[in-house]
């Protein structure tokens, strides 16, 4: 059995899971697959892999693509991916905290990809395929949204109800959601029921998949996502509400103006679509209203 296996190997080692990292290993070879399927990378693909742990998503992904560079933060689990995989030439092992690594650097020889009206960013050749752990979440996806150079997608095994606010599973966008979008087209693959990890976490997890945009909204970022932040600080509000504490208007200003660019005052923010939000800072800074 599997999961046995995995345990044996473990204790063979002297390592066990970190709680503090957030480490719960991925024990289903049908969740794995399934990762790697989603993907989609193919034969000549450079993949980075974060928190590799004792190197079941990574043993797939050596067999799936040309080569393979995952980052672990774990000194024993950094120690126990040396030995295991000393000799091969598909795999670079890194031992680092991935929020410290300079992609660009690591990738400086890539084919670069400039991403139209995004601050002279640029998409490389490599995806990102990775079982996040959980305490990373937050910081690592827009660590790779926002990075100089971007990965060409990001599939990612997290948290289930991190993956249903990302993808607005429930038809509710949030802070998360919109800015994800305004980078990447996002998509909720599949659930991975927390009887697939050992150990068994409190929690579901499920896999999402971003692409990268080749170009993003022409509109002030620093402006859009100023807007996007206030707006969301008063997100039982009514729009109008909002945008008049935002822009220091009188309410009934804020009504006025919020129906001149074609968006319903008295709607909620998390009814607001990525469009929405680019009209408000496109209005917003051509009218001098900030």
């Amino acid at each position: 059995m599997l999961e046995e296996h995995i345990k044996q190997e473990l204790k063979k080692a002297g390592l066990r899971a970190n709680k503090t990292l957030g480490q719960h290993f991925l024990i289903s070879e049908e969740m794995r697959d399934a990762v790697v399927e989603v993907s989609g990378v193919k034969s000549d693909g450079t993949v980075l892999e974060v928190g590799p742990g004792i190197g079941f998503l990574t043993e797939e992904l050596l067999r799936k693509v040309k080569h393979v560079y995952a980052i672990e933060l774990s000194d024993d689990l950094y120690g126990f991916l040396s030995k295991k995989y000393n000799n091969n030439a598909k795999l670079t092992l890194i031992h680092e905290d991935i929020l410290k690594l300079h992609i660009d650097t690591l990738f400086r020889d890539q084919k670069k990809e400039p991403i139209v009206h995004d601050l002279n960013r640029s998409i490389g050749s490599y995806h990102v395929v990775s079982n996040i752990p959980y305490y990373l979440t937050g910081k690592l996806i827009p660590y790779f949204l926002e990075n100089t150079l971007k990965p060409r997608s990001l599939t990612l095994m997290v948290q289930k109800e991190v993956a249903m606010r990302l993808t607005e599973v429930e038809g509710k966008s949030s802070i998360p959601s919109i800015a994800a979008q305004f980078f990447a087209e996002v998509s909720y693959c599949f659930d991975v029921s927390r009887e697939h990890f050992f150990p068994v976490p409190a929690v579901d997890s499920a896999v999402i998949h971003m692409e990268i945009k080749s170009a993003v909204p022409d509109v002030d970022q620093k402006l859009f996502f100023s807007i996007l932040r206030g707006v969301f600080a008063g997100k039982r509000k009514q729009l109008r509400n909002s945008v008049a504490a935002l822009f220091h208007m009188e309410k009934e200003a804020a009504r006025a103006w919020l129906e001149s660019i074609g968006i319903n005052p008295g709607t909620r923010p998390e009814r607001l679509t990525l469009d929405d939000f680019v009209t408000l800072t496109y209005n917003a800074a051509t009218m001098n209203v900030r």
